[in-house]
């Protein structure tokens, strides 16, 4: 008769192990949240240049809270146009790959297509990714792939 009360006990005993163990999955680490292109968030970026070979330089700044194309005169800068601009900074990256895995000139980011410069961090465009047409960025020393939603901005002009 004691002998399946230890059996019984020890069924108990590995049964809360097992519980304890699915629940708080000791040794799997989380993975780490979305990577944005940037660390900057958007209510905090002061100045935007945007870089095209081909064409000449935009350069917004931002004064009590307004944007402005800086020219001379300074011509007020289309608010949803700079907002969907600033949504670069906070973008999502679909993957991400350090320079040293890639031939940037494949890419077309060395030199890059264009390049866009949110307070002092530059973010270099490339070219498409063919299967799911994500465009090539480089911000420092990783290439990510975003959704192609920064094209038209990027050659809109004044």
């Amino acid at each position: 008769m004691k002998s399946r009360w230890i059996i019984n006990i020890l069924l108990i005993v590995a049964v809360v192990i097992l519980t304890l163990v699915a629940r708080y999955e000791p040794g799997i680490e989380t993975p780490a949240g979305p990577q944005t292109l940037t660390s900057l968030r958007v209510d905090q970026i002061q100045s935007i240049r945007v870089n095209r070979p081909l064409r000449e330089d935009l350069l917004f700044s931002k004064t009590n809270n307004t944007w402005a194309i800086d020219r001379e005169p300074p011509v007020p800068a289309d608010e949803f146009q700079v907002r969907a601009l600033l949504r670069l900074a906070e973008q999502v990256a679909a993957r991400s790959y350090p320079v040293e895995e890639l031939e940037l000139s494949r890419l077309a980011l060395d030199p890059p297509y264009a390049t866009v410069t949110l307070d002092g961090i530059e973010i270099d465009f490339g070219s498409l990714e063919p299967l799911q047409e994500l465009r090539y960025t480089r911000v420092g020393d990783h290439v990510h792939l975003i959704s192609d939603m920064y094209q038209h901005l990027i050659e809109a002009d004044y």
